[in-house]
């Protein structure tokens, strides 16, 4: 009788009469609870999903959904504590204090204040603004962002407003890089006990800088040198960087615009500005602003290529030399006119690769000419378009030539009259996407266009959301691998069992693993797909019981080696794909009465659920396998490593993870020393003493079999006080939280 009142009441639910009920918070269940340690990091990742039809429920126009951002109430200690002390900013050689250009949101003294007349053409929104004042220009538009939120689980993006380039500038002239790193050390370590870094790691924050990423990557092996190592933190690794100027080689870093001498009110302004430029008469052909460097670098002698040809074309070049104070270089204005009369304007790399005149020529409506692709095109890909050749001119080093006809007069003289207009247009177009306006924003005007800081949110809030799928995606792929994990350990030790008696049961694992390589998607979904139900562990233990006897062919067929297990290993691949073939082959579609129907083989079906519910429950954890599997392939993984091949694993010095992977091996060995077992896979040299104390990992590259196997070169310290490099093969199997040592082999090098 309870049987069947308990059967009467769940066909009463209202999951039975309507199946989508049922999909839909199993969706949502099976989303909350795909947590995984992530192997890149070590670290915990815990995706907080918020329904859409929540959102909805809210607020049925809500042009914010997808855009909130939520800004950590830092101390004040690194951000408005530092414009207080803007004295201590201020460098010995600075024409004026730097507190003056922390005036009107950080755009400095109006022009024109000081009582000096300026042209009429310009309006009151120009500032003598300071190039390394963006962080504060950020921070005080942010204030103003339309889309803010105080319930960080609505934020897309969490916006860390720490000066860390005016915090450089303040502590440049310390020699303690203790000093100079402890602001940053310091911020961490209060973002880590927030809630809300602890959903992603932080892989959903960003900071913007106002100085060149270089001035944050000290070199660690060299603690006298330039700048601070806030970029080189592990927590740096996790979140976004947007910067005046990005490292090439990093993964996490973004150029957005210098800010400009310009910040328009409204629309109409920037719409004026621009049909005021494509009037102004350009009476020359090309120009360059900016001062000669003695450094003997590859950027200093273009420099000087630059000047020189320059010079050589006086008819058709100006020079503004700034080494002369009376040429009026710290005069926006001055600039500006020049800028406005030329049709090209020279780019040439400076103290790095990128120039605030990029911006200001743009802003003039000058087409920049670059010398070096890292000066704009590999830097600005969120504010400058894809076409290069639409709005500017490309000059390789290696066609600059000193002596005779400038190359570069040349090359610029040989551009149709048509092209030119037409890349003056594209130019001026861009005008809108490389100005910061006011941060009271331009909400009255009928037309809104994006500026600066739109574009740079819209880009980071972007790559956030790609980061956040790409995490989901890895956690499904590292599930399915869970669900495969378990069925190999039951094969394992079946085979161990029946026909591998001698033979080490790890060995084994290790072998079968190995050679199973994840080298074919399809192959998983062929494999995987009939095996991915709630009752996986019993459904699949059933399975090998029940084909186990039916296999007795192959059983025979095998030879037994027992010198070896290459045997072992084919036998139990041979088994593991008979099985699933069998299963895959049992599973059959059918459609009665406009229902679907899936027949599993033997599985226990629990009295009181309805056929339909479990009909729409298998289905859907079927559908998720697909996306669990095909989809990984194609995002997660190949940012990191190939399927079935090596890949190197970048970041290695500061990889937490890699590291303590290399200390584990290095314990293994002693351990396995001390036990007398010898060495792990390997034969060890007299000239190798033990214990070992673990240095660091030097390199380490990455491959996927069933789990994640590494190939690392570590550096040890033997008892005497030498070092010596060894070469290191581990597996990880995160289904299993397990690490095996496969091999441990010194480096045929001298000890050092």
């Amino acid at each position: 009788m309870k049987n069947n009142n308990s059967s009467s009441s769940i066909k009463n639910q209202p999951c039975n009469k309507k199946p989508t009920i049922l999909l839909l918070l199993l969706s949502l269940l099976t989303t909350s609870l795909f947590l995984l340690r992530l192997s890149q990091n070590k670290i915990i990742l815990i995706t907080t999903i918020t329904s859409d039809s929540d959102h909805h429920q809210r607020d049925r126009h809500d042009s914010c959904l997808g855009r909130y951002i939520y800004i950590h109430n830092l101390p004040s200690r690194f951000n408005t504590d530092i414009l207080q002390d803007c004295e201590s900013i201020t460098r010995p050689k600075d024409k004026i204090s730097i507190c003056k250009y922390l005036d009107n949101f950080g755009f400095g003294p109006r022009i024109g204040d000081d009582g000096v007349s300026i042209d009429s053409k310009y309006s009151p929104s120009w500032y003598a603004t300071n190039q390394f004042m963006l962080e504060v220009i950020f921070h005080e538009k942010m204030k103003m962002y339309e889309c803010l939120t105080r319930n960080s689980s609505l934020a897309s993006a969490f916006y860390i407003p720490y000066y860390a380039g005016l915090d450089f500038r303040r502590n440049l002239r310390r020699r303690s890089v203790a000093e100079r790193d402890a602001a940053g050390k310091e911020m961490f370590e209060w973002l880590k006990k927030q809630p809300q870094w602890k959903g992603m790691s932080g892989k959903d924050h960003f900071l913007v800088t106002g100085r060149i990423s270089r001035d944050f990557r000290r070199n660690p092996d060299n603690n006298s040198l330039w700048g601070t190592n806030l970029m080189l933190l592990p927590e740096s690794q996790n979140i976004s960087f947007l910067t005046i100027e990005r490292s090439p080689t990093s993964h996490n870093e973004f150029a957005i615009p210098y800010p400009t001498y310009f910040h328009p009110t409204s629309t109409f302004e920037i719409r004026q500005w621009q049909d005021k430029i494509k009037l102004t008469s350009r009476t020359i052909l090309f120009s360059f602003a900016g001062a000669q460097r003695r450094s003997r670098s590859q950027n200093g002698l273009v420099r000087t290529q630059v000047i020189e040809q320059c010079k050589s074309s006086s008819k058709t070049c100006r020079f503004l030399d700034c080494d002369v104070k009376a040429n009026g270089c710290d005069d926006p204005m001055s600039l500006m006119k020049l800028f406005e009369s030329s049709v090209f304007c020279l780019q040439p790399p400076g103290d790095s690769l990128t120039r605030r005149s990029v911006f200001d020529s743009i802003l003039a409506g000058c087409i920049p000419v670059f010398f070096n692709q890292g000066s704009a095109y590999k830097q600005y890909v969120w504010h400058l378009p894809n076409n290069d050749g639409e709005y500017s001119v490309y000059i390789p080093v290696k066609e600059l030539r000193i002596g005779g006809k400038s190359k570069i007069e040349e090359i610029l003289q040989g551009i149709p009259n048509e092209k030119v207009i037409g890349m003056r247009e594209n130019v001026i177009r861009l005008v809108p996407k490389i100005v910061y306006t006011k941060p009271n924003r331009y909400k009255p005007d009928k037309e809104t266009l994006e500026d600066a800081f739109d574009v740079a949110v819209k880009g980071v809030i972007k790559r956030i959301e790609e980061e956040r799928r790409e995490i989901q995606d890895f956690m499904k792929l590292n599930n399915v691998k869970k669900l495969y994990g378990q069925f190999l350990e039951m094969l394992v030790e079946k085979v161990q069992d029946e026909h591998c008696h001698n033979l080490d049961i790890t060995n084994l694992r290790s072998k079968l693993i190995a050679y199973m390589a994840w080298g074919n998607v399809w192959t998983i979904v062929e494999h995987l797909r009939i095996i991915y139900y709630p009752e996986i562990y019993n459904t699949l233990k059933e399975s090998l019981n029940t084909e186990w006897p039916k296999l007795s062919d192959i059983r025979t067929s095998t030879p037994v080696l027992s010198t070896n297990g290459a045997s072992c290993v084919t036998y139990a691949i041979n088994i593991e794909k008979v099985i699933l073939k069998k299963r895959s082959k049992e599973i059959t579609y059918k459609i009665k009465n406009n229902q679907s129907k899936v027949d599993v083989l033997p599985v226990v079906r629990k009295k009181g659920r309805s056929n339909m519910s479990q009909v729409y429950l298998k289905l859907s954890l079927l559908g998720l396998l697909v996306v669990a599997v095909v989809t990984p392939s194609a995002n997660a993984i190949r940012k990191f490593v190939v399927l079935g091949g090596k890949s190197d694993v970048p970041n290695v010095q500061t990889n937490m993870e890699v590291q303590e992977l290399g200390r584990y091996c290095v314990e293994q060995f002693n351990l396995h020393e001390q036990s007398g077992k010898g060495n792990v896979a390997s034969s060890i040299d007299r000239a190798v003493l033990n214990p070992l104390t673990f240095s660091r990992v030097v390199s380490a590259q990455q491959q996927v079999v069933a789990g994640l196997k590494y190939y690392l070169r570590i550096e040890v310290t033997q008892p005497d006080g030498t070092n010596r490099m060894f070469d290191s093969v581990v597996v990880v199997q995160p289904w299993l939280h397990s690490k095996t040592l496969l091999g441990f082999t010194p480096v045929a090098t001298p000890i050092y």
